[in-house]
This record gives C-alpha cells, sequence and structure tokens, in this order.
C-alpha cells in the first residue's frame, strides 16, 4: 500500500498529489478518534481513495465516446429528416406503384436539354386548381415550391437519392374534397436514371413525401388505407398519393374512387408534355398505363395530353390498375 501514492505521482503528476495524500490525513484522524470508533477507523484506513482522473482513465473515455456518438447521430437524423422544429412523422401509403419513363418522353430523360427551372404556377397554375374524375373532385390548397428538395421527404434513404439526383426543385400542393385527400409532388431530378432511383428509394420504405401541410385533412395521410404513384416521367418524378377522410378502404373494386382520385390528380403532369413539345421531343402524347403494387408497370390511361394549349380534361379510362 505505501508504493501506491508514488505509482499515482508518476501517472498523473502534480494534479494527483491531493488524492494521494488522503489516506495519510485519514490516519492521522484515527489516532484522534474516540477509543470506540477504533474498529470502523481501522477499515476505512484500508480503503485507498482512487484520484479523480485514474477513475474517469478508461470507463470515462468509454462514457465520452458514447455520449459523443448518440449526439451526432441525432444532429444527423435532424439533418437527414430535412430540419425543422419536430422531426416528421414516419407515413407511408399502404401501396405505392413504381412507373418506369415512357419511350415518348426519351428527349426529356437528360435535365440538359431541359435546364428551364420549374415554377409553382407552371404545375399548379389557376387552370389545375379544381380536378375532377369519376365523381371525385378535388380542390387545390397550399402548393409550394422549394429548391430544398430534402424538406419536401423524409427518410435518410430518399434524401439520399434526391441528393445523388442532383435535385434543384420539388413543387408540392394538397388536394382536398368532401371525402377524399391527395399529394401531389414533382421533382426536377438529373435524369431519368436518378428519378428511378428515387422512387426504388419510395418503394422499399426507404421515406416518403411529406404532405405541403401538415393540418387536417392532410395530417391524416399515411396513418390509415392510402395509395400513391410515383411516375418517371423523363428527368422528373411526379408522386400522386390520395386516401379517403375517413381512412377506409375501398370495398368493391369495379367501383373504385381511389383510382378515381388518383386518375383525376394524375394529369397534373401535363406540364411535362408541353416541355417535351418545348424541346421538339415526341408530340405523340397518348401513353396507356397497368401496373402492379410492388413493382414497375406501364401507365394506365387518362386521356389526350396536351400539346400547346391547356389540354382537355381526362376521359374515361380504358384500363385500370388494381389498387
Amino acid at each position: 500500500m505505501s508504493e501506491a501514492p508514488d505509482r499515482v505521482t508518476r501517472r498523473h503528476g502534480a494534479d494527483a498529489d491531493e488524492d494521494a495524500a488522503a489516506p495519510r490525513t485519514a490516519a492521522r484522524g484515527r489516532r484522534r478518534a474516540p477509543k470506540g470508533n477504533r474498529d470502523v477507523d481501522d477499515a476505512l484506513a484500508g480503503l485507498t481513495v482512487p484520484p479523480a482522473r485514474r477513475l474517469f482513465g478508461r470507463r470515462g473515455a468509454v462514457v465520452l465516446l458514447v455520449c459523443l456518438v448518440a449526439l451526432i447521430a441525432g444532429i444527423g437524423g435532424y439533418l437527414v429528416l430535412g430540419g425543422g422544429d419536430e422531426a416528421p412523422a414516419v407515413r407511408l401509403p399502404s401501396t405505392l406503384r413504381v412507373y418506369p419513363s415512357e419511350g415518348e418522353l426519351l428527349a426529356l430523360s437528360d435535365r440538359s436539354r431541359d435546364k428551364r427551372p420549374l415554377s409553382q404556377g407552371e404545375v399548379f397554375g389557376a387552370d389545375l386548381a379544381r380536378r375532377s374524375f369519376g365523381g371525385v373532385t378535388l380542390t387545390a390548397t397550399a402548393p409550394r415550391l422549394d429548391t430544398d428538395c430534402a424538406s419536401a421527404v423524409w427518410g435518410q434513404r430518399v434524401v439520399e437519392a434526391l441528393r445523388n439526383a442532383k435535385c434543384t426543385e420539388a413543387v408540392r400542393a394538397g388536394y382536398a374534397g368532401d371525402q377524399h385527400v391527395g399529394v401531389v409532388a414533382v421533382f426536377n431530378l438529373n435524369d431519368s436514371h436518378q428519378a428511378t432511383r428515387v422512387a426504388e428509394a419510395m418503394k422499399v420504405r426507404g421515406g416518403f413525401v411529406r404532405p405541403p401541410v401538415d393540418k387536417a385533412p392532410f395530417d391524416r395521410l399515411g396513418t390509415a388505407y392510402s395509395r400513391a404513384d410515383a411516375s418517371v416521367e423523363g428527368h422528373y418524378l411526379v408522386i400522386v398519393w390520395v386516401a379517403r377522410t375517413d381512412g377506409g378502404k375501398p370495398a368493391d373494386l369495379r367501383n373504385d374512387d381511389l383510382i378515381n382520385a388518383k386518375v383525376a390528380l394524375g394529369t397534373l403532369d401535363r406540364f411535362v408534355y408541353r416541355r417535351l413539345v418545348e424541346i421538339g421531343g415526341d408530340q405523340r402524347a397518348t401513353p396507356n398505363r397497368t401496373g402492379t403494387g410492388t413493382g414497375a408497370g406501364t401507365r394506365p390511361t387518362t386521356g389526350t395530353r396536351p400539346t400547346t394549349g391547356p389540354g382537355t380534361q381526362p376521359s374515361t379510362p380504358t384500363t385500370q390498375p388494381a389498387g
């Protein structure tokens, strides 16, 4: 025991002097203690008071490292989820269909041929504020454009995919009716390949679109049954997400109101075909869409696409997806 103070001093220098002197102070106190406490004093005298720096040593370093890792992870999660005062709720559609880009949009497959930035009015203009199909009517609210695409989504996988795709704009709007609610989001990406990568990140549930507002009825999206389409259209990715306001699931697929809601909002991609005309691409705009709930498919017909004017309302689909 007599060697302990010297060993502490050699390792830690002057900082350990006070800790090393503690046993000697206790010993002097023992001689002054009443006789009846001698056994207690003898027991205490055999204890060595470990210096603070020795206690910190390896155990303290491990604790500090764990705290730093937790702090970094928390900051990273905050940044990955796009910032904000609170982390967004993890809300996903019940089913998501991914549609690849059509051959007619080949001229738009790379943004180098379509450099003009998107605008909110181009995607959600006044003539597109009210959409109807099959008895479902939806009215636009809270349109917005963000140049920080990460703020329009949640989920690390999707954020990274958007970053790799060099996303420059995310344009979103909410659409609501008496019995239905929906969100349309458009992402301006580097090329069709990267747009597909973003859609795939969403398909494997690595994140999804955040509604432009988190108030009723849009706060119900993802909390009950809902459906979404992710359509790659040239270098754009168009997301359509719909649900019933009561969260119900259609019982009759022959009269599926959620399909009608998706078709109504699906016509908001007409800006893509206007841009196709601008750059002298294929003006034949009559895609035929069918698909599956888990993978890629072809797009259901939603009507005549515009060439130079605002276009017309969609005709009755000749082929409807199963859900």
